[in-house]
């Protein structure tokens, strides 16, 4: 088995980094209860409040396309799927633009179901 060294995984860290910012990719990091352990700053400017990306709140509260939705979320966190997506969400941002996101949910470590979402 090849071991990643420190150096492949700081390549990594960054590559992702600026993938996100040029992207302006968001994400969110659900516990098993579907609650925010942690959202990005990207994310967070498709809400109203980017308080509302706070830990402990319910995802489908605060993006309320989730709403109604839980449980396939839940059937992506037990691996009963691999993911779900839901595409060109209309969403404005807080500079009263329209934009249109696309969302796929995914779990965070795939090879242990049950550990959360991204």
């Amino acid at each position: 088995m090849n071991m990643l060294s420190k150096s492949d995984v700081t390549l990594d860290i960054q590559a992702a980094r600026a993938f996100a910012r040029l992207r302006r990719l968001g994400f969110a990091f659900l516990a098993p209860d579907l609650t925010i352990r942690r959202g990005s700053d990207n994310l967070a400017s498709y809400l109203p409040d980017p308080a509302d990306m706070s830990a402990g709140r319910p995802f489908s509260e605060v993006m309320w396309e989730f709403g109604g939705l839980e449980s396939a979320l839940a059937g992506v966190l037990s691996g009963a799927a691999p993911s779900f997506r839901l595409l060109l969400v209309n969403r404005t941002a807080q500079d009263g633009t329209q934009q249109y996101i696309s969302i796929d949910v995914v779990p965070y470590v795939p090879e242990e179901p049950g550990a959360g979402l991204l």
